[in-house]
C-alpha cells in the first residue's frame, strides 16, 4: 500500500468513528497516534463534535487544543461558520466553552454574533464581562 493511501485511509476511518457514537471514544483516543497534518484534516469533524452536548465533548476539546493554538485561530472562526450559521443556544455554548480556552479576543466575538438570547444565558452562566474597577473609598466597610 503507497504511504500516501495508508494516512488518507487512516484519516478517513478515523472520521467514520468520530460519527458512531460507539466506536467515537476510542477514535478520539486514537488522535494521539496521528501526525499534525492528520489531526488537522479532523478539525472540521472535531469541531462539530465540539458543539453539542455528549459523553466525549472533553476529549474533542483536548484535541482541538493539542492542535498549535496559531493554527486553531487561523481556521477557527471560518470553520465554526457553518456551525453558527443556524446554531441554538446549544452550539454557541459548546463552542464558547472551547474558545474560552483558546483566546479572549475571538470569545468576544463569538459573543457578540450570538442571538440575544444566548447573550443573556452566556452572561449569566460564564459571567464573561470584565469587573469595572471599582473606585476606592474610605472609611470601614
Amino acid at each position: 500500500m503507497h504511504p500516501k493511501n495508508f494516512l488518507s485511509d487512516r484519516v478517513d476511518s478515523l472520521r467514520k468513528a468520530l460519527q458512531n457514537p460507539v466506536q467515537r471514544g476510542t477514535a478520539l483516543r486514537l488522535l494521539d497516534y496521528l501526525n499534525l497534518e492528520e489531526r488537522q484534516q479532523l478539525f472540521p469533524d472535531l469541531l462539530d463534535l465540539a458543539s453539542v452536548a455528549h459523553a466525549d465533548i472533553q476529549l474533542c476539546r483536548e484535541a482541538i487544543l493539542s492542535l498549535p493554538k496559531t493554527w486553531i485561530l487561523e481556521h477557527l472562526e471560518n470553520e465554526a461558520e457553518s456551525i453558527l450559521k443556524n446554531g441554538t443556544d446549544e452550539e454557541y455554548r459548546r463552542l464558547l466553552e472551547l474558545y474560552l480556552r483558546i483566546d479572549e479576543k475571538i470569545t468576544a466575538r463569538l459573543i457578540e454574533r450570538s442571538p440575544t438570547k444566548s447573550k443573556i444565558m452566556v452572561g449569566d452562566s460564564f459571567s464573561y464581562e470584565r469587573p469595572r474597577s471599582v473606585p476606592r473609598t474610605t472609611g470601614v466597610l
